[in-house]
């Protein structure tokens, strides 16, 4: 009798390959499944407005969204051409943490929608301005990033 076992081989390696198939498909499902905290994350934003004219007068403008009973406060920064704190100036009607009445770094608390603020030591095109909304659960997002 002639013993002919070429084609093992084959067959064996073909099992293999669909056992570590199957079970690199368990733990790829079992990694999956276990993944739920950050799908059900909720965005919060509201909106500022900024404008600048030929004067150097940047102002920014509180436009409020979905989130405004739910804001806290702004805050408020920016940096100059020079590298230097800009000043910004608050209108009547926003209360604001600081006693001066132009200060760099403004923190608006529950500000009015249509609250402006604005600073007029502007030189357009080259000044950072960042707003940052704090919301009453303690998050916080940056709403505007800008050079102005």
């Amino acid at each position: 009798m002639i013993k002919d076992d070429k084609g093992v081989g084959y067959i064996v390696a073909t099992v293999l390959t669909v056992l570590v198939t199957i079970v690199a498909s368990l733990v790829l499902w079992g990694y999956l499944t276990s993944i739920t905290e950050p799908l059900n994350y909720k965005w919060k934003s509201v909106g500022v407005k900024v404008t600048a004219d030929n004067s150097n007068r940047i102002e920014l403008t509180y436009i409020g969204g979905k989130y405004h009973q739910e804001l806290d406060r702004l805050i408020i920064t920016g940096i100059n051409s020079a590298g230097l704190p800009m000043r910004f100036y608050s209108s009547a009607n926003v209360s604001h943490s600081t006693p001066s009445t132009a200060v760099p770094n403004l923190i608006l608390n529950n500000p009015p929608v249509g609250a402006i603020i604005y600073t007029e030591n502007g030189t357009i095109g080259k000044d950072h301005i960042t707003v940052v909304a704090e919301f009453k659960d303690g998050s916080k997002v940056v709403v505007l990033d800008t050079l102005v």
